[in-house]
């Protein structure tokens, strides 16, 4: 996975945010409320799905987000067992997953703005870099 600093505005809801331990999967855009007294200013910042925040660099507005080589918005899902993080599509190929396991498993595909928080194949998050301090 590569990274590069991102515009504020331009993130979205899916969009992964680097942390210390990896990537975590940013959720709602919300701001600080400003002191009564004027010495706070409102500051946005991007909740991600374990309830962190993550506020741009004051400089130049920019957050470090990841580019991964998988798809976002969408996972695969073994019937009745796990889910997976799927590789980009190829055309007239069935999906396939990150991890070895779902290379060639037989996968549904799910899709969603955090899909990625559907996965939990611990292979698959370890290989994508998610962290997630929420216990499942």
């Amino acid at each position: 996975m590569d990274t590069t600093h991102a515009a504020y505005e331009s993130i979205k809801v899916g969009t992964l945010l680097q942390t210390a331990g990896g990537f975590v999967i940013a959720d709602t855009l919300s701001a600080t409320p400003g002191s009564r007294d004027g010495r706070v200013k409102p500051a946005p910042f991007w909740y991600d799905t374990d309830g962190g925040r993550h506020f741009p660099n004051p400089t130049d507005g920019t957050l470090v987000i990841g580019l991964p080589g998988f798809r976002v918005r969408e996972y695969g899902q073994v019937p009745g067992r796990m889910g997976h993080v799927l590789l980009n599509a190829v055309p007239g190929s069935p999906p396939q997953g990150l991890c070895p396991a779902s290379r060639n498993a037989a996968l549904t595909v799910w899709s969603s703005g955090k899909a990625l928080t559907g996965v939990s194949c611990s292979v698959c998050r370890r290989m994508a870099g998610l962290v997630c301090a929420v216990r499942r």
